[in-house]
């Protein structure tokens, strides 16, 4: 079902989904919900694993615990949070917060998705839109023996590049966790893994002080052991 777009829109007379409208409405509704500095702060975390009890070796991820820990500090500071889990590939959820990013907001500037139009639309200067920018992220990557560091560079560079802010140095964490350790002891070793503890702590103390305008916050002092 279709209708006009109407005012507003750069051809008033293309058919748009009325799905589509709706969606649009919704999403403008939670973006003047989020830059309203009054409404309840909202975190979303996401589990960048893809395994499960329903995968080898029969048990959650890590990943999952470090997520579900972190949900229940959230909210105990009053903050409501939603999940999302990344299901192999991580490329997937990138995907997603791409096209989130810079989608087109008028459709009927491309009458829909016409390839040439949408080509002639970006060479006027055509403003991308980045509407995930100015929002606020953290990172915890962990692993086992290699590649930490860099997947946590490549995300916070891409998330970067989107316009948000990191809340952080001390949340941008990348962390061996049983490092050359087996498997089979690895959740033992991240209940004994004090310091990553204490990293939750400070996760939930930052997103306490800076869930809204990302100003700066000093850093509460951690002793090392």
């Amino acid at each position: 079902m279709t209708r006009k777009a109407g005012p507003g829109y750069a051809d008033p007379d293309h058919d748009l989904s009325v799905d589509w409208l709706a969606a649009h409405d919704a999403v403008a509704a939670a973006q003047a919900t989020q830059a309203d500095a009054t409404s309840q702060a909202r975190v979303l975390v996401i589990i960048g694993s893809a395994r499960n009890d329903g995968s080898c070796p029969g048990e959650i991820s890590k990943s999952f615990r470090l997520a579900r820990w972190m949900t229940g500090e959230l909210q105990g500071q009053g903050m409501a949070v939603d999940t999302y889990q990344a299901p192999s590939p991580l490329k997937l959820m990138i995907d997603r917060l791409v096209c989130g990013d810079g989608g087109n907001p008028d459709p009927s500037s491309t009458h829909g998705k016409k390839a040439e139009e949408a080509k002639e639309l970006e060479q006027k200067d055509w403003g991308y839109p980045q509407h995930l920018a100015g929002r606020a992220y953290g990172l915890m990557v962990h692993g086992d023996v290699a590649g930490i560091e860099g997947s946590r560079r490549s995300l916070s560079d891409w998330l970067d590049w989107m316009g948000l802010i990191d809340s952080g140095q001390p949340v941008l964490l990348d962390r061996f966790i049983g490092y050359y350790e087996p498997y089979a002891t690895s959740h033992a070793a991240l209940d004994l893994d004090v310091r990553c503890s204490r990293r939750r702590a400070t996760w939930r103390w930052r997103w306490r002080t800076r869930p809204r305008n990302c100003a700066p916050a000093p850093w509460p002092l951690c002793s090392p052991g």
